[in-house]
């Protein structure tokens, strides 16, 4: 699929008619927040590995996590919203190349790092393991949370990977 020059797909590997010359992989792992009394609920690690053609360079790597019950109550809402409020379904960050030996240059992959911060608000009964009391348990959601990685090739061209979650903190490929 292609979208304003981006090449979006699900899952690791790109369409074979695509031209985008990664897979992209990551490990994930919940962190708790700074403080007790924060607005984050946590934090999420994200260890991105892009595997493909050694020759290719990648400039930047973003990610961000969009929480989909968020979205829909904001495009349904018939109120202006500000653009401070548009972004309160989405926790973005840009990685950070991860510096690698010597050995492991002479493998395709590179490995980009970086945390993503979930707001408090989000987890109010959205998240089985992270539940507060008294809220809502939504089952019905499956996929209620799109984590989207996409890097950035030196010529310019935007590739983005989706995977789905039902927990803002728990991510499998």
């Amino acid at each position: 699929m292609k979208q304003d020059g981006v090449r979006n797909w699900d899952g690791v590997h790109p369409p074979k008619t695509s031209d985008c010359p990664f897979s992209v992989k990551f490990n994930s792992k919940p962190i708790p927040s700074n403080a007790l009394n924060s607005m984050e609920a946590g934090r999420v690690q994200l260890d991105v590995f892009l595997n493909g053609d050694p020759n290719r360079k990648v400039s930047k790597v973003t990610a961000y996590i969009v929480n989909r019950s968020k979205e829909q109550v904001m495009h349904t809402s018939k109120e202006q919203i500000s653009e401070t409020n548009k972004w309160s379904a989405l926790s973005k960050v840009i990685l950070n190349r991860k510096e690698t030996s010597a050995d492991e240059n002479q493998f395709s992959t590179t490995v980009w790092t970086g945390e993503l911060s979930i707001p408090g608000s989000w987890t109010e009964g959205g998240s089985r393991t992270f539940q507060r009391s008294g809220s809502v348990d939504r089952l019905e959601e499956k996929n209620q949370y799109s984590l989207h990685i996409s890097y950035e090739l030196e010529q310019g061209k935007v590739c983005k990977a989706r995977f789905e979650s039902t927990d803002a903190f728990h991510w499998a490929i």
